[in-house]
Order: C-alpha cells, then sequence, then structure tokens
C-alpha cells in the first residue's frame, strides 16, 4: 500500500481514565495489569511499588528523550488506512501555570512505522488537556483539525526509508517566553542500516499564545483535568485513531530519560501506557540493561524502582594513521569509559610504533562526538646479506639505509661497488654488490710498501736491477724478480739481493785496482808542489 499526505489527519487519540478514589493513577495501573492488549513499551506514573510497597513522587523537567534501537518490526493493524501499521510514541503531559490559571496540554511524538515496505514517518501531535473537549490554538509546521475527543494540531514529515537496525532518540522539549509556550520534537538517529552522527533534528516547532510564568514536563500521581494521568511514556501501539497493532515479528529495546541539565533515567517504571489509545498485541516486555520488547505475550507489570539503562550518546571516530596517511578508520559509538594504552603493532615484516602513549574517552550523558588521531610510525625490515654475515636492519618507511662502504679485517677487506645510501619503502632482503681485496705488502731496502688489490688479480713482483747482483722475492711465493703472481690471499714478499761471486771478486780487484791508481796521482802531485 502506498502512503500518501494522508498521514497528515492522522491523530493518536487518549483514553479517558476514570477518578475512581483518592488514588485515581493506582486504580487504573491496577486494572491494566488485567488486561492483555496495550500500549506496551515503558511508561512512568509518579507511583512506584517497591514489594507491594506503593510510594509516589514526582518529577518535573523540560526534556525528555525515549531511547529506541529496533532490529526488525512486521505488523497488521485494525487501521483501514495502515493495514501494516504500526507506532512508537512517546508521549508527555506539560503543566503550565500563571497567577490566575493552569494549562495542561498533551504532546506526541511519534514514529509511523508501514512495516509492509520499511517506511518511517515522524509526527507529532498537540493537545489541550486544561478541560473536556478545550479549544486548542498553536502556530507550527502543522495544522489543527477536530476530532471526537477535542482539536488536536498535527504535523508529519515526508516517508523515509527504514534499514536494520533503526535506532536513535525521540526528543521533546518545553520552552516559554512572556507570551508564548514552545514545544519542540525532534529525532536522533543513531542507526538506519549505518552509523550516524548524533544531530538532532528538531522537526517541529509549535508555539501556544499564552502567558505562563512556569511550565514543566510533568510525572506526577495526580491526574489532569479531563482525567489522564500525569505520566511519560514511550509505548508500541496501532498506527493511529485508536487502533491495535498486532505483532507478528518484533526486536526492539526501549529507554526512557529525563533532562535537568543532565540525563537521567526515569527510575520508577513500568512496562505499559496508560493514556494513549493505540495498543499493541502479541507483544512481551521483559528488563535487562533496557526494556527488551519482543513477540510473545503481554505480561503488563512493574518493572523496575531503579531503572539505570546504558544508552549510547557519544559518537568516536578512530582514525589510524600511518607516517601521515590514514590506514583505518573506526565508527561507533561507546557507553562505557574507553582507556587504551597503546603498544607497537607487529608482524615478521612490519612494526609500527606508536607515537601517541595512551588515550582516554568518557561518554557523555548530552550528545557527542569525538574525533581522535593514533599517529604511528612505520618501520619495515630490510635483510642485508654482507659478506661477513647477515645483518636485519628495522627502518622507517621511506627513510634511508647505510651500508658499510668497507668492511676491514686485517688483511683483508671488502668494497661496496656503487652508493652506499639505499632508499627503503617496503621489506625487502639485499645482497649488496662488494668486491674482495686483500692487503698486499712489499719490504724493500728502501721502505715497505702496502696496497690493497683486488683478489684474483695478477700483479709483477718487480725491484730495479742491481750490477753484480741476484734479486729475488722470499715470503709468500718465494719467486725471482719479475715474476707475475695471482692475487689468492695476503701477500707479504720481501726483496732479496745477492751479488754474484765471480763477479764480486772482479768488483774487489777494481775498487783496489782504483783505490791505488788515485793514491798515485795524489803522491806525485805533491812532490811536484815542493820542487
Amino acid at each position: 500500500m502506498k502512503l500518501v499526505a494522508m498521514a497528515v489527519l492522522l491523530f493518536f487519540v487518549i483514553t479517558i481514565a476514570s477518578v475512581v478514589n483518592a488514588s485515581p493513577v493506582t486504580q487504573e495501573i491496577n486494572k491494566a495489569l488485567h488486561n492483555s492488549v496495550l500500549p506496551l513499551g515503558i511508561a512512568s506514573f509518579g507511583v512506584s511499588n517497591d514489594s507491594g510497597n506503593i510510594r509516589y513522587f514526582m518529577i518535573k523537567t523540560k526534556e525528555v528523550l525515549g531511547f529506541f534501537n529496533v532490529s526488525v518490526i512486521r505488523s497488521n493493524s485494525s487501521c483501514l488506512d495502515y493495514p501494516y501499521g504500526a507506532s512508537l510514541q512517546l508521549n508527555s503531559v506539560v503543566l503550565s501555570k500563571n497567577a490566575i490559571e493552569n494549562y495542561t496540554f498533551w504532546i506526541q511524538n511519534v514514529i509511523l512505522f508501514n512495516t509492509s515496505d520499511n517506511k518511517i514517518s515522524f509526527i507529532d501531535n498537540v493537545w489541550n488537556f486544561s478541560s473536556l473537549c478545550s479549544p486548542l490554538t498553536a502556530i507550527g509546521i502543522g495544522k489543527i483539525y477536530n476530532s471526537s475527543q477535542g482539536q488536536v494540531y498535527i504535523y508529519s514529515t515526508n516517508w523515509k526509508s527504514l534499514e536494520y537496525p533503526f535506532s536513535g532518540y525521540l526528543l521533546e522539549n518545553v520552552s516559554r517566553s512572556e507570551n508564548y509556550l514552545k514545544f519542540s520534537f525532534g529525532y536522533v538517529i543513531i542507526e538506519n542500516g549505518t552509523l550516524y552522527l548524533p544531530k538532532i533534528i528538531w522537526f517541529d516547532n509549535v508555539t501556544i499564545p499564552v502567558n505562563v510564568s512556569s511550565s514543566f514536563i510533568t510525572v506526577a500521581p495526580t491526574l489532569t483535568p479531563e482525567g489522564r494521568p500525569y505520566d511519560v511514556e514511550l509505548v508500541f501501539g496501532g498506527p493511529g485513531g485508536g487502533s491495535v497493532s498486532y505483532f507478528s515479528k518484533i526486536n526492539a529495546s526501549l529507554a526512557l530519560f529525563y533532562n535537568n541539565s543532565k540525563v537521567t533515567s526515569f527510575p520508577f517504571i513500568y512496562d505499559f501506557g496508560l493514556v494513549t489509545a493505540e495498543k499493541s498485541a502479541g507483544i512481551h516486555v521483559s528488563l535487562s540493561k533496557e526494556i527488551n520488547v519482543y513477540v510473545g505475550n503481554a505480561n503488563p507489570m512493574f518493572l523496575a524502582n531503579n531503572f539505570t539503562p546504558n544508552t549510547p550518546f557519544t559518537f568516536l571516530e578512530i582514525n589510524t594513521l600511518v607516517n601521515g596517511k590514514l590506514l583505518n578508520e573506526s565508527l561507533g559509538y561507546i557507553t562505557s569509559p574507553l582507556i587504551e594504552k597503546l603498544s607497537p603493532l607487529n608482524n615478521n615484516t612490519v612494526r609500527l610504533i606508536p607515537l601517541n602513549k595512551s588515550f582516554a574517552v568518557y561518554p557523555k550523558d548530552s550528545f557527542s562526538f569525538y574525533n581522535i588521531s593514533l599517529f604511528y610510525k612505520k618501520y619495515v625490515k630490510v635483510g642485508v646479506n654482507l659478506p661477513n654475515g647477515s645483518i636485519t636492519y628495522w627502518i622507517p618507511e621511506g627513510g634511508n639505509l647505510t651500508l658499510p662502504s668497507i668492511i676491514n679485517n686485517i688483511s683483508e677487506r671488502y668494497v661496496l661497488n656503487g652508493n652506499n645510501t639505499l632508499e627503503v619503502n617496503f621489506p625487502e632482503n639485499i645482497t649488496p654488490n662488494y668486491t674482495k681485496e686483500y692487503l698486499v705488502k712489499l719490504v724493500m731496502p728502501n721502505g715497505t710498501e702496502k696496497e690493497w688489490v683486488e683478489a684474483g688479480k695478477t700483479i709483477s713482483l718487480y725491484y730495479p736491477s742491481i750490477p753484480f747482483a741476484n734479486i729475488n722475492w722470499v715470503g709468500t711465493y718465494k719467486v725471482s724478480n719479475g715474476a707475475n703472481v695471482t692475487v689468492n690471499g695476503p701477500i707479504n714478499e720481501k726483496v732479496y739481493i745477492q751479488l754474484k761471486d765471480g763477479e764480486f771478486l772482479f768488483l774487489l780487484i777494481l775498487v783496489a785496482t782504483i783505490i791505488l791508481f788515485l793514491t798515485i796521482i795524489v803522491v806525485i802531485r805533491e812532490r811536484k808542489s815542493k820542487g
């Protein structure tokens, strides 16, 4: 069935409670406890029940909030306009006063479900409870309509798609100025198939032109001038007009709060409403951390004296950045403190070292959003196979690895070929190209020469010739002068010079003859100079 703008004309009617004795609200509660077709969910009436001990209380507030989390909903209804419809209603009573008179208004913030094609619409109603069938003057986006229960202000939004899970809050807020009251109707979508930031959408603001000195949403164990309880209720029921919805599938949780500078849950709660005429069949309600609603037999009851649900108000976005680049984005709501000490994240080839030591986020009782950035520095594993063994380095991604240009080992060494600086962007194993060299030491009469020579090279062992002498090299190889040798290891050679035997005697005679000749010349010159 296609739903059109006729939803604007739909209003949610009320039941009239009978004043039986001095505690009429208690009487109405007792009657409801024996009824199996009721608006079911969560409600507070100003009456608590401590093991049969009835106590009364009053709560006055400017704002109420109803939390819902719906996993699935399917229903048929007695409403001809919406045969597959159902509603979730946040209903409350506003008591306003001035020096002369009191005004009482019943306000409704409703989610209308069309369960056949998964559509929803938000609807708000305003009724005047100041007296029986009181006239109503209200200004807003909607219009005022006549009904058998009196005049009612109605506004409905366009239809929206419904996806599961569907969760959020309905809100009603009361404010005043010197000349008017204002009722604000809003909602917060936390999830509609996907998560949303907690933004309040005030879809209608209704002003009532009255001059009052105080105005509060009121929960009290008394009745309005028209005989309805001063209650707040968040209940499932029919799609309007006093209809009943018969649920074939439903899985939901509910919670109910008031806001007096601090969001607080209504402490004393029942699982049924007393004011709205729309009812549910085939629903069972139970209590855990929230009110759980599912298919089953109704069992109307007082649920809790100290209802403290833990529902999501705080949205948290955690961005994990590695070397300034977004690695992961985590989104969600938190309902308890999140305190984390950050540790390195390691695998075989990558290490992520946190630059933040820790973080802590505490949920609020108001709609809030936190964005936290966690910064990590990425290190990658580089295995380097060097000539003298393998080494593992952890290098910052994009950083430089500096290789040893020379690897010394006394009489042998390895010399790197090419640049000794490498940019590292990913894990890898490398084998740098090194040239092996050996130390060649040559000891000669005029000193010692040392030189590093590439392994496998051929060198010549040569010393300049000396007359009448034999020259050889002794040490590593023991070769004659001028011999070529291959450098296959360290070389330590010394020049060995040895005069030849025959040539040595001739050299002695020659030297003696020269000396004798020179001596004769010197003597002759001395004699001539004396003569």
